[in-house]
Formats: C-alpha cells, sequence, structure tokens
C-alpha cells in the first residue's frame, strides 16, 4: 500500500517527507511553503494531516498532506504551548495532545477539519517536570516525564482529561522519554536512561497492571519505544543504537539480531509500520529497515539536513481511496539533544519543533 514518510529534523527546512513504498524511498517531496518555525522534535499524523512539535514559535503546526505532498498549513491554535517534544492524534482525529517543556506541560486541543479547536482545561494533576513521549488510546492518554512517578497517565473523553490513573505500583527507574501502547491498547512501554531502561506494564480501563518482568538482554539508555507487529523496537543511544524483541501478552521474548548496517548515532525516535525507521544524530539521519529486522533499506537520494529526532509514517491508503492521501515517512532533526515526534494523516502533517 502507498504511504509516506516525515522526518522531523534539527537545521531548516526542519522537516522532510518522501514516497515510501516496500522497495524504500522515493524522492523527497518539495518543502511546505510555509517552513515550521525551527527545530522539529516529532510528528504525528492522521489520514490527510501532519502536525510537527517544535521548540520555536509557533511550536505546534499542522499543515495539509497527501500523497503529492504538502499542502496549506492549518492556522495555528488560538492558545499555543511552547516548547513542543511530542504530538499525537487521537485514534478518533477528533482530537490532538502534545508534551511541552513548559507549564501545564501537556495541552490538548479539538481537531476538526477545519484544523485547531478549543484548548481543553488543564488537568487536575500536572505532569512533574518536563514532558516528552505521548499517546493516546481511545479512552486514556499517557505521557512520559522528566521527574518522579516519570509518567502520568489519564482517563480522555469529549470532555477533556479525567483525574490522573494511580502510578504503577513499581515505578521506571529514571526520567522516560518514549512511550508506546500495544496496538490493541492492553500493554504500554515506556524508555529511559536508567537501567533496565526499559519498563512495561499490562494496560486496563484501569490503569497500570503489574510491571513486565525485564527485557533480556537489557538495552543501555533509551530514547524511544514502539509496539506493533508482535514487536518491541527501542532506540538507545550507544551502539548498535536501536534494539528489537518479540512481544506477546507476556511481555518481552527474545531479541531480534543485530542487523548488519545500523545507524551511525544515538536514536532518538522509532516508529513501526509494516516496516520499521529509526531517526538519530549523524548523517544520513533516518534509517530504515525491513519487516524482519534484517535488511536496511538505501538512504533517501535527498538525506534530511541534521539530526532526525521525529519520525511518522503516514496512514497506508488503498487503491481509489477518495482522499488520495498516501503513506509515508517524515524526520525531523535538531543540533541540540531533544527528543522528538511526528505525527501524520488525514491529508495533514503536524509537526513539534524542539
Amino acid at each position: 500500500m502507498p504511504q509516506e514518510i516525515i522526518v522531523a529534523h534539527g537545521t531548516t527546512p526542519f522537516v522532510s517527507a518522501y514516497p515510501w513504498s516496500a522497495s524504500g524511498f522515493g524522492a523527497k517531496f518539495a518543502n511546505p511553503s510555509v517552513l515550521p518555525g525551527g527545530q522539529c522534535s516529532s510528528a504525528s499524523s492522521i489520514s490527510g494531516v501532519v502536525a510537527l512539535g517544535s521548540t520555536l514559535a509557533p511550536d505546534l503546526s499542522a499543515y495539509a498532506f497527501s500523497s503529492s505532498g504538502w499542502g496549506s498549513k492549518y492556522t495555528n491554535p488560538s492558545t499555543g504551548p511552547s516548547a513542543v517534544y511530542g504530538v499525537k492524534f487521537h485514534p478518533s482525529a477528533g482530537y490532538i495532545a502534545c508534551t511541552s517543556t513548559s507549564s501545564p506541560r501537556i495541552h490538548a486541543y479539538l481537531w476538526s477539519d477545519s484544523g485547531f479547536g478549543t484548548k481543553f482545561s488543564d488537568p487536575s494533576t500536572l505532569p512533574a517536570g518536563s514532558t516528552w513521549g505521548i499517546d493516546f488510546t481511545n479512552t486514556e492518554l499517557i505521557v512520559s516525564h522528566s521527574s518522579t512517578p516519570f509518567v502520568t497517565a489519564y482517563p480522555w473523553t469529549s470532555l477533556g482529561f479525567g483525574t490522573k490513573f494511580a502510578n504503577p505500583g513499581s515505578l521506571p527507574a529514571s526520567s522516560c522519554y518514549g512511550v508506546s501502547f500495544s496496538p490493541s491498547y492492553s500493554q504500554v512501554a515506556l524508555a529511559h536512561n536508567t537501567t533496565p531502561f526499559l519498563s512495561a506494564y499490562p494496560w486496563t480501563s484501569s490503569g497500570f497492571g503489574t510491571k513486565f518482568a525485564n527485557a533480556s538482554p537489557l538495552p543501555t539508555a533509551s530514547n524511544a519505544v514502539k509496539i506493533k507487529n508482535n514487536m518491541l523496537v527501542v532506540g538507545i543511544t550507544t551502539t548498535p543504537f536501536v534494539r528489537a524483541y518479540n512481544w506477546s501478552a507476556s511481555g518481552y521474548g527474545s531479541q531480534y539480531s543485530t542487523p548488519s548496517s545500523l545507524p551511525t548515532g544515538g536514536v532518538q525516535n522509532v516508529t513501526i509500520s509494516n516496516e520499521i525507521a529509526a531517526v538519530h544524530l549523524n548523517s544520513p539521519y533516518v534509517t530504515t529497515y525491513d519487516s524482519a529486522f534484517t535488511s536496511k533499506f538505501s538512504n533517501p537520494s535527498t538525506m534530511p539536513t541534521g539530526d532526525g529526532y521525529g519520525i511518522e509514517f503516514t496512514p497506508e491508503t488503498t487503491p481509489g481511496n477518495a482522499t488520495g492521501a498516501g503513506v509515508g515517512i517524515a524526520m525531523a532533526s535538531a543540533q541540540g539533544d531533544a527528543i522528538g515526534t511526528i505525527v501524520a494523516g488525514g491529508g495533514m502533517l503536524l509537526l513539534g519543533v524542539g
């Protein structure tokens, strides 16, 4: 199925987008006519839209996006966040939320075909410290952050944030950067920089269950995590920079063999569609693998211009889709030590700049 891939990065034009297929990268799309304000840290997508998080104003941007590339930029939210590091659309595409380093550290908005709507009231209990990663289920929202308890989760309804869930019984060991629900929303995993470097839990409508046994072997200091296709992929700061484990309802399985061609620097974010993608420090800034995590795809002919921080595959489309939206990958890069994300879909791309 056709897709696109979005890469958020730290040097102008701050985001690079490409067609994506089973053969890998296509020719880079032309840049958006209105660039993000600065270093992009994250991206998220729904059909026809990509959203980006950034560390410089406007900090949260969204664009129409299709199989032809970038469309018009949506009007900025009337009450904007600052220093956005993570962004995520709700599965229904009716809401969008982002994390940031500035209080209240989490922002959520209505989303419609017209773009950003009203900002929801802040949760009554705010996350502790700078927030980094973010993910949704249909009925919950979770963020990872820098201060204990390192993870905060809330019920989510059409009214916005509910009362914070109880902390997990066994907390992550330190600041958490990446967070990912499983596709079934029945498990959640967090990436952090102190041993055991990954913490994963069963998840229900009541919140966190008992922590799963640690992965074996352990990764090293971790920036990002993604669960999909019975696989958990983690981005780490030291060689081999990316690891993958079999994943099931029981937690971690055996580790996949390390690919022969590795990323060239610390991985800042990872994602999975049918294939696996990681963004990282050092050229080529983005590295992609087949679904078996064995063969590396060729680098894009026009590479991103700086360190990668956010990565997103757009939703797959079937032939004859009336929207004409494709699936692709986009990447964000930066010259600092930011963690970033990208979200795309529904003909739009949203980017976080750090």
